[in-house]
């Protein structure tokens, strides 16, 4: 921290609350929760408890991760100053179009698995 460097602070403990892993996630624990019953966040059942892994968690953040720069990098375009902007306007649409139809999918995948 003197040097001026980031620190990244986990939890100590290799099992996690709901809470914990939403912290961590940077999300609410009521998303965490959605992931879980989704399937897309394993976890264990303690009881009426849910409890995760550190390294489950860490490997669903880089993964969600990849899909977050996935999707900036499907929805942007080349800045092209000899490009009409009715033309980037329409290459624009089409990536949000190609987005909306993957989210769909995945949300029906999802309906589909419970």
């Amino acid at each position: 921290m003197r040097s001026g460097q980031a620190i990244v602070v986990t939890p100590q403990s290799l099992r996690l609350t709901t809470q914990q892993a939403a912290d961590l996630l940077g999300v609410s624990r009521p998303t965490v929760v959605k992931f879980i019953e989704s399937g897309e966040l394993d976890c264990e059942r303690n009881s009426n408890r849910r409890v995760l892994l550190l390294t489950d968690v860490m490997a669903f953040r880089a993964a969600r991760r990849e899909r977050q720069l996935a999707a900036i990098a499907a929805t942007s375009a080349d800045d092209d100053v000899e490009m009409d902007p009715q033309q980037l306007q329409g290459l624009l649409k089409e990536a949000r179009a190609a987005n909306a139809q993957l989210r769909g999918r995945r949300a029906q995948a999802a309906r589909q698995t419970i």
